[in-house]
Formats: C-alpha cells, structure tokens, sequence
C-alpha cells in the first residue's frame, strides 16, 4: 500500500466506534480493500478518476465524470454520512458528490504537486487549488510544505495541519541481527538503512555518491537499501556501484515486507529523498529507535529534531549526506542516545493514537458547527458549468491519449518498419557483394577461356609447322638415299 492508503488504515483502525462509524469508498479491489474486510469495515468498490497523470500516465474512469458522480451521491444518499472525508488530492468525484448532497466535506491533502516527481495535474494547480477550497469545509495538510503550497490559493482559516501518525506496536526499539547475518557482516560494521522505491525521486543515486565519500572514512559503514523499481534505473544504480567499486558497501535487496525486521537490524537511518510528502518509513524509523539522516523536502524537518534525533541535509548534496552520517556513525553511543531520543520523540508526537485523536476532534468540531456556517456558498450554475467544462476537458484529455497512444504504435511500426528495412539493406548489401564476387569469378574464368583458346590456336600452329616439316623431310633426297638402310635396321632387330 502507498503512503496515504497507510494513513487511512490507520484512522480506520483506531476510531472511537462507540462515537464514529467508518464507510470506506476504495477505487479498485487489492490490499486497502481486504484489511478493512477484516477489520469489519464497511467497504464499497467504486472505479474513480484521477485528475493528475500518474508517472505520465491519465487514470481513466470506466464511465464519464457525471455519471460516477452520480453513484457517488447514491451511494451517500443511501448511507447519510455526517462527513465525507477524501484521502488523497487526485481525485476530486467524492468532493463533488459531497457538495451535490450538501455534506460536510474533509480533504486530506498527503501531496504538495508543484513539482511533484510523478503526479501532473490535468488542470493548473491553482485551479486545483480553486476548486479544493470550493468542495471543501476544511482541508488538512501533512507538512508545512504542503501548507505553504495550497496557503497561496486558499484561505489559512481553512487550512488544518495533521502530521501523520503510525501504530507502533510492530516496530521493535530493539535489536535484531538477521540483517547482519544474512549479508555476512562483521560484528563492528554499522548499517545505514534506506527503504525507499529505486526511482529518481528517491535520490538513492546520491546515496550511493555518499557511500563513496563514507567508504574513504569509514570501512565499516555499509548501505542497504530495500525497494523495487523499474529495471533500467536498478541496472543504471548497479552500474554506478561497480564504477565506484562499491560492491562491498551498497547493498541493493529488493522489495522486502520483513521492514520491521530490517529497521530493528539496523544502525541508522537514512533517507535521501528529492521530493517527499510525510515519509511514513521515517516515522517506522523512530519508532524503532534508529536516528534518521534526511533530506530537508516534505515534511522531514518538522518530523526529524535536528542534531538531537538524527540529522537534516540540503537536498541533492550527497558530501553533505556523507559529513552527517560519517558524523552520526563515529561513535555507537550517539547513534544509541539518538535513537533513543527519536523514539520518545516519536511516542510523543507521531503514534497513532495521537494522529487518530487530532482527526476525532476535527469531526467532533465540524459536525458541531452549524452546516450554514461551514458550507461555502456556491452557485448552481457555476457548479454545473465546472462540471461541464471538466467533462469537455476530460473528453479532449483521453482523446488526447488516444493519438499519444496511436502516434506511439505508429512510432513501433516505423521502428520495426526501419529495423526491416536496414535488415533488408544487409542482405541486399551481402547478395551484392557475392553478386560482384560471382562477376568477378565469371571474369577470371573468361580470361582462362581465353587464354585457353590462345593456347590452342598457339599449340594448333606449331602441330601444323610440325607436319609441315615431317612432310618436308619425307620428301627430302637424304629420306629416299637411307631407306634401304633403315629396312635392314628394321631386319636386323627383328632377328
């Protein structure tokens, strides 16, 4: 599950039921879906709409907006919820519905998309923005960051800030050295731990420049970084620790669902990070009692007690990185006074009860408000106009799509057109060259025919001078005087 997934789990989970009673809309079937089946939660399927490209690609509904909108508010009609609550900033369809039925609306905003590494809004963020502070009584924001953000386009008195929050129970401030057994590390080797996905955002390429910097330090300090990602980017991350002959200090080991297992084997924990909302594995890390080295992007700075529970570092600055981590790791008991400091820091400030009480209280204060006092006043006819013009939008997007779409089988095609052709141009380039090579064979054997029939004609006029001179002598007056002689040389040799 993703990050926001993980934060509605955990309100889910920890809510009050004697005082609220959770209906949870998913938009497809799969992990989030089956948890909350068996937590008892009601849970219905309903297929929505990004409103943002997902690493450049449209997330499609199966039917027009109107049309999904309206089994959203059936479905609200039917179930009469006091508030709707949307858990993410790509999809817009339960704040409509919920602003089509006159409920009070909550949005949970987990990403700041100015500059987001993989989502792209259809539509201009501050149109987004717009359109957020129109469907919304209030809207709650993980970070500081992400406040600054949507602050420019909506009032502060909408804007609530609520740091997410974790269930501790499975984090385990102790130790654990499975980790260390199972990479062959020596007793005195200190382990720098990274989870995080291998894309570009997540700057384990300048983890791996840091590991270098350590490496000439500090030996014992070695970096294992758990996570999938696309193939070239884990070959293009392969190759740059073998070109810095890395081998025995980078770890690469996959996608790994032992985390609490790998944070309690762990000596640090480092996340270098170029773009980030409230980074839930930073929290795990304290609750493990593990100091965090960060980059300063999302909400790390305001999680992260800087020189007391790890340390912050400018983001894409790996000598930095390195000068913190080689700093942290010069001495164990730091490393342990720190990470204990981080662990209380986190039961203070980030378990999950505490993140689940800050959003009771939210619902508590809302629902207590007069609805006259929180609904924003919206015009009819713009609201359908707003509508409309998504549609029109949304219809000229996907068509938009198609022809990327088309235009790229189309780029295929030409592709395996060229490779053909120049496979063509080969075999014509190799049947041209035998073709000369059998040219010149046939040359060579009609200057042997020739030279053949020169010889013939050479070898013809000889036999003819030969006869000639056979004749000549036949005829000749020495021939006739000796043939008596020749007969009884003849006689003779018979005897």
């Amino acid at each position: 599950m993703y990050g926001a997934e993980g934060c509605l789990l955990t309100l889910v989970q920890h809510l009050d039921l004697s005082k609220f009673v959770p209906i949870v809309v998913v938009p497809a079937e799969g992990p989030l879906q089956a948890r909350l089946h068996n937590l008892g939660v009601k849970t219905l399927v309903h297929r929505c709409e990004w409103w943002a490209k997902n690493e450049g690609d449209m997330c499609f509904g199966q039917q027009d907006s109107e049309a999904r909108i309206q089994h959203l508010v059936e479905i609200i009609r039917d179930e009469v919820p006091d508030i709707v609550h949307t858990s993410t900033s790509v999809i817009w369809e339960g704040a409509v519905a919920a602003s089509l039925t006159g409920t009070r609306h909550i949005w949970h905003i987990h990403e700041a998309l100015e500059g987001h590494p993989s989502l792209s809004p259809l539509i201009p963020i501050p149109l987004l923005h717009k359109v957020i502070d129109l469907l919304s009584e209030v809207v709650v924001v993980v970070s500081s960051e992400a406040m600054a953000e949507l602050a420019r386009d909506i009032p502060k008195t909408k804007l609530v800030t609520i740091h997410n929050g974790i269930e501790s129970s499975k984090y385990n401030p102790g130790s654990d050295n499975s980790l260390r057994t199972e990479l062959g590390f020596a007793p005195n080797d200190i382990v720098a731990l990274t989870v995080a996905s291998l894309r570009k955002y997540k700057g384990v390429d300048n983890l791996i420049e840091a590991a270098a910097m350590t490496k000439t330090q500090d030996s014992r300090i070695k970096f294992v970084v758990a996570g999938k990602g696309p193939d070239e980017t884990r070959n293009a991350l392969l190759q740059t620790i073998s070109r810095l002959d890395l081998a025995d200090t980078v770890f690469l080991i996959g996608h790994r669902t032992d985390v609490p297992k790998l944070l309690a084997g762990a000596d640090v924990f480092v996340l270098p990070s170029r773009k980030e909302g409230f980074p839930l594995v930073a929290l795990e890390a304290m609750a493990s009692g593990k100091p965090v080295v960060a980059t300063d992007c999302g909400g790390t700075a305001e999680m992260i007690v800087n020189g007391e529970t790890g340390f912050i570092v400018p983001v894409d600055d790996p000598q930095a990185l390195a000068e913190n981590i080689c700093a942290l790791c010069r001495n164990r008991e730091t490393m342990s006074l720190m990470g204990m400091a981080a662990y209380k820091h986190f039961v203070k400030s980030y378990d999950a009860q505490i993140y689940v009480r800050r959003f009771q209280s939210l619902y508590e204060d809302l629902v207590a408000t007069p609805r006259l006092a929180t609904q924003p006043q919206r015009d009819p006819a713009m609201f359908r106009s707003l509508l409309d013009s998504y549609q029109r939008y949304i219809n000229l997007m996907q068509q938009l799509a198609n022809k990327e779409q088309d235009l790229a089988l189309t780029k295929v095609e030409v592709v395996t057109a060229e490779r053909i052709r120049t496979q063509l141009e080969k075999q014509l380039q190799a049947m041209a060259a035998k073709a000369a090579e059998y040219e010149q064979r046939c040359e060579a054997l009609a200057e042997l025919e020739q030279a053949r029939e020169l010889e013939c004609i050479r070898l013809e006029g000889v036999l003819e001078t030969r006869e000639q001179q056979l004749a000549a002598l036949l005829n000749s007056w020495s021939w006739r005087i000796t043939s008596p002689l020749r007969k009884a040389l003849d006689f003779f040799e018979k005897k």
